[in-house]
């Protein structure tokens, strides 16, 4: 069973929506219900397969938006501070979105997060400090220079990373992300 509902919108109007992480903004206001319901609905789908299976099976939320329009909401700097706050935690499903196939290997985006989730648990891996260091934007591209401090189990370590990011489908998108202990210069590198 899927439930439906509708949002009228002004066919001559502006049919933008953008999401944000937490709700749906409208040009007449916000939806958070209907969010805080595909994530219920597909967390007790994903109990109820997990037990009818005898392992844990993962169920990701889908809102479909017919005839509006999804607008970015997230610059390359917000989202690489969105992967900062949810990467190794109970919210990388948050991230995933602002992913390019090429960043999860060609997971699939749902397999990427479990996985890449149980793998840094199991190093109880954490990211305690962020600081953007410099960025360069185009249309089309960008590159973000972060200094960061982790923690896992070998310990804390401080390091530069860098993300390359690409504007597809209307948001930006993490491509690729290299950790470098070298000085970085973004004015010399290729966007």
């Amino acid at each position: 069973m899927l439930p439906s509902k509708a949002t009228s919108k002004n066919p001559v109007a502006d049919a933008s929506v953008i999401y944000d992480g937490e709700c749906l903004k409208f040009p007449k206001g916000t939806d958070i219900q209907s969010i805080q319901q595909a994530r219920r609905q597909a967390k007790w789908l994903s109990g109820w397969l997990s037990s009818a299976v005898g392992e844990h099976v993962g169920v990701r939320p889908v809102l479909a938006l017919p005839g509006w329009n999804d607008t970015p909401s997230k610059n390359p700097i917000e989202v690489v501070s969105l992967f900062f706050e949810t990467y190794g935690t109970s919210r990388m499903d948050e991230i995933g979105p602002y992913t390019s196939a090429k960043f999860r290997g060609n997971k699939p985006m749902s397999v990427w997060v479990v996985e890449t989730w149980n793998a840094l648990k199991k190093v109880k891996y954490e990211r305690l400090k962020f600081k953007v260091l410099d960025s360069k934007i185009t249309d089309k591209n960008a590159l973000v220079a972060v200094q960061a401090k982790i923690k896992a189990v070998a310990g804390e370590a401080d390091q530069k990373e860098i993300y390359s990011l690409i504007f597809e489908n209307n948001r930006w998108l993490i491509d690729d992300l290299v950790v470098t202990d070298e000085e970085i210069d973004l004015e010399k590198m290729k966007i």
